[in-house]
């Protein structure tokens, strides 16, 4: 079992928090995944399930325990002693925990038509520990628990745990809520189903264990993963499509809320959205790998989203995972938050910004497709061309880039060279089916000529975040190679600034100006990978390996990764598993390897 973190021993560069919280955490990226491409759940190596948002993933939290102590937990162990170890049972979201004779298998049903269906299974003989304690919307809603046909239910909802054998279940009051507990002898196999919104199972769950585990290797096996750590590689794979939620196409940035950048501070977000920027990057990744289908569907998607080109010529920055557009953010000031970082964020208050460099991945996907063998079809051709118009109206405005800046609108060097790599790859592929695409082309050549006339800073000696600024954006490294700046000096010039200036350890920053909030943040992962592809293509080969086998390093004990990482505490920190991070791994591997 991974050691725990001392929160006294916090992030160097980040604020403490208050005496009163030192207690032991598991890390953040210490925990297990489960998905069913609907809900999503996080459970500790302690067995207890810390997360689950069903049937949708950005639903209120059933078990939100991850975001304070009082917010509900399903926990299920070993009566004496912890589960000795825990891994995925090989290239699946199959969970398996062991400590001496038994065994416990967690995942989220496959086989599961509606809604989602938590399986929990313990195997073997000795005895088990359980405790049911959901809370309604992080514990703002009282929960009680009646009795139901086989089971318990969730009162007021469609939420029914089911034991195989039944097994006596004390009902204790909890304050406002209500928890089932239980130390039962297991000689043989304990079964507990947990149904949200989900019909009675129709297969044995042996069956359907087997069935969800060979979808996942079945899914696999027509990628082509880089050479290097298969183990690890796959775990990314497997992790950006278990953020895909299956009955809309859009993909998830995180599967959590409110994990802190910085432990004890206020930079806590909710990731449980679909960026079209973050998405587009995650399905260019699979299809690069060999599935196209994950971003046929998120074009489908976003063909439903485009309403907002009409409105504003703007993509929204994020919506839901069903397209709905965000009403702003919500705090949750009762709830103590991943050791004291407050407050609790629910929503996301970038709705509404303008970002510009949202348009570049998306296009570029639309041209990633088609090279990877899969055929727009004239909807998609029409969504591109609405893309482009509203690019070539709306590049030039001010906005708050990539990094979502809570303070004034600028002209990002970053999101000028997106609306350039937009152009020049929605241009590629309209040619390619007979249209003219001169407008298109003079427009990404201004787009250039700008950038190249404004965007290089003398003194910093670098391509900056933005225009007449000295501060360097990590965010600029993404665009080296894609041919946008047209003087190799200058751009490999911008590269070695932006490693003197922003490299911490294995990883980098985003930037270090003043971004308005308190306190300061981990070191991007992302941006780290994007160093190492940089590197890489100005001729720094030795370089970008050593930093690649660095970042190998940083992954949790089952291969995921957070959103950043403190290297002086050696903690993962932001919200969890980030599929920019797991991308960024799979791109800078393919760099490298090819």
């Amino acid at each position: 079992m991974p050691a725990p973190v001392a929160q006294a021993e916090s992030c160097s560069r980040a604020s403490t928090p208050p005496l009163y919280l030192v207690s032991v955490m598991t890390p953040i990226d210490h925990h297990a995944l489960l998905s069913d491409n609907r809900g999503l759940a996080l459970v500790e190596p302690s067995g207890a399930v810390v997360w689950l948002c069903a049937p949708r993933p950005d639903d209120p939290p059933l078990f939100g325990r991850l975001l304070d102590p009082g917010a509900g937990a399903f926990e299920l162990a070993p009566a004496t002693g912890v589960w000795a170890s825990q891994a995925y049972d090989g290239d699946t979201l199959v969970l398996r925990s062991e400590a001496r004779a038994l065994t416990l298998t967690d995942y989220l049903d496959l086989e599961c038509r509606k809604g989602c269906r938590l399986v929990r299974c313990v195997e073997g003989r000795g005895r088990v520990r359980v405790s049911f304690a959901p809370r309604l919307d992080l514990g703002a809603r009282a929960t009680s628990l009646v009795p139901a046909e086989g089971g318990w239910r969730v009162a007021g909802t469609d939420v029914v745990l089911r034991c195989e054998p039944p097994i006596p279940l004390e009902l204790r009051q909890d304050g406002l809520h209500q928890t089932l507990v239980a130390e039962v002898e297991v000689d043989g196999r304990l079964l507990l189903e947990l149904a949200v919104d989900a019909d009675l199972p129709v297969a044995p769950e042996p069956a359907r264990r087997a069935a969800t585990a060979a979808a996942w290797r079945s899914w696999l096996d027509t990628l082509t993963l880089p050479p290097g750590p298969r183990a690890l590689f796959a775990r990314s794979a497997l992790t950006l499509k278990a953020l895909v939620h299956a009955p809309t196409g859009a993909i998830l940035a995180a599967a959590t809320c409110s994990l802190p950048e910085v432990l004890g501070g206020v930079r806590n977000w909710d990731y449980r959205f679909c960026w079209p920027r973050d998405a587009s990057y995650a399905a260019a990744t699979l299809a690069r790998l060999g599935d196209p289908s994950v971003g046929l569907g998120l074009l489908e998607w976003l063909k439903r989203c485009a309403g907002d080109l009409e409105r504003a010529d703007m993509l929204e920055p994020l919506y839901t995972v069903a397209g709905e557009r965000l009403e702003g953010e919500v705090l949750r000031e009762e709830l103590d938050g991943y050791a004291g970082s407050r407050p609790v964020r629910v929503g996301n208050g970038a709705a509404g910004q303008t970002q510009l460099d949202a348009f570049g991945p998306v296009i570029d996907l639309c041209a990633v497709l088609e090279e990877a063998g899969a055929r727009l079809d004239a909807g998609h051709l029409a969504l591109l061309e609405q893309l482009l118009d509203a690019i070539t109206r709306s590049w030039d405005r001010e906005g708050h880039g990539v990094w979502e800046l809570r303070a004034r609108a600028r002209s990002h060097v970053y999101s000028r060279g997106m609306c350039w790599l937009a152009l020049t790859r929605g241009a590629q592929v309209l040619a390619r089916a007979g249209c003219d695409v001169a407008r298109y082309e003079a427009e990404a050549a201004r787009i250039q000529a700008q950038v190249a006339a404004r965007g290089f800073h003398p003194e910093a000696q670098a391509f900056t975040m933005a225009y007449g600024e000295p501060e360097l954006d990590a965010a600029v490294l993404k665009l080296i190679g894609s041919g946008f700046f047209t003087e190799a000096a200058q751009e490999r010039a911008t590269v070695m600034a932006i490693e003197r200036a922003l490299g911490r350890g294995p990883v980098i920053d985003r930037y270090r100006m003043d971004d308005g909030l308190p306190g300061a943040e981990g070191g991007f992962i992302l941006c780290a990978f994007w160093l190492v592809e940089a590197l890489w293509r100005v001729g720094e080969r030795d370089a970008a390996r050593a930093r690649f086998e660095a970042l190998r390093g940083i992954a949790g004990p089952l291969g995921l990764y957070c959103e950043e990482y403190d290297p002086e505490a050696g903690l993962g920190l932001g919200n969890f598993p980030q599929a920019y991070s797991q991308l960024g791994l799979l791109d800078a591997a393919r760099v490298l390897g090819g």
